[in-house]
């Protein structure tokens, strides 16, 4: 259930109701999902911003696009009008090639016709593929007001151990494209999970594991593979999430997907 809590201006807070993190022993070893004889999986919670325009309204990005490209057509922006605002382009702001519309770090950038007041945040899981935009701890208000930011509560997925997991806009369903250097950064997470006891809003469906190049079993999450930081050296570190736009924590809800 999601609470929507508007405060000054155009400042929302949301309210995910759930459970926080846990405790376990290292990476646990490889091997298959949908057991009840491996680690637990866990969630924490973070206040974090989410990025609005100048007039408070909610900004999205989709899941079907790639990398400084959007697929959502004519129909489709109908629905998710795209964003552009005529920021001028710097290292974190550009447009996509032969249009006005904005990307934050390669991701194009919408609003939803569905939200009606500043704070909504209506398009955020929709069909599990649209989702609010997190920007980097380093992000900075635009001079001109054309971008800023709200506030709320975010459950995300952990580790056994608490450490943050992260996803790889690289990867392709079913198949690791991190090995070497990348690994060795990101380690790949390589538990025996207990698919009877995952945080809520996860089904033991969602557990899957894929295999690696070198034959090791890698815990993935509906096909998405799985990955820990290795600058996050605290627990509730979330270091990753945004690295190079292309690294993101695992969001949990248990609002119904659309």
């Amino acid at each position: 259930m999601k609470n929507l809590i508007l405060t000054t201006g155009v400042l929302a807070t949301l309210i995910f109701s759930g459970c926080g993190g846990g405790s376990g022993s290292g990476y646990g070893s490889s091997g298959s999902a949908g057991t009840s004889n491996g680690v637990a999986l866990q969630s924490a919670s973070r206040d974090i911003t989410f990025m609005v325009n100048a007039t408070g309204e909610s900004l999205y990005e989709f899941d079907a696009d790639t990398l400084d490209t959007t697929n959502c057509d004519a129909a489709c922006q109908a629905i998710w009008p795209i964003f552009a605002a005529g920021i001028t382009a710097n290292t974190d702001f550009t447009l996509i090639s032969g249009s006005t519309q904005t990307l934050y770090r390669h991701h194009a950038l919408y609003t939803f016709v569905n939200d009606l007041i500043a704070g909504d945040i209506n398009g955020d899981e929709v069909k599990g593929v649209w989702h609010l935009v997190y920007p980097a701890n380093d992000f900075v208000a635009t001079p001109d007001a054309l971008l800023s930011t709200a506030v709320m509560t975010q459950k995300f997925l952990t580790a056994n151990t608490g450490a943050t997991l992260y996803t790889f806009d690289n990867d392709t369903q079913g198949v690791s494209n991190c090995n070497d250097g990348c690994a060795a950064i990101w380690p790949p997470y390589l538990a025996e999970v207990d698919t009877t006891k995952l945080p809520e809003g996860l089904s033991a469906a969602d557990i899957t594991t894929i295999t690696r190049a070198d034959g090791s079993k890698q815990l993935a999450l509906k096909g998405q593979p799985l990955y820990l930081f290795a600058n996050d050296p605290q627990i509730g570190d979330v270091n990753g999430d945004w690295v190079n736009g292309i690294w993101h924590l695992i969001e949990l809800s248990d609002a119904p997907k659309i």
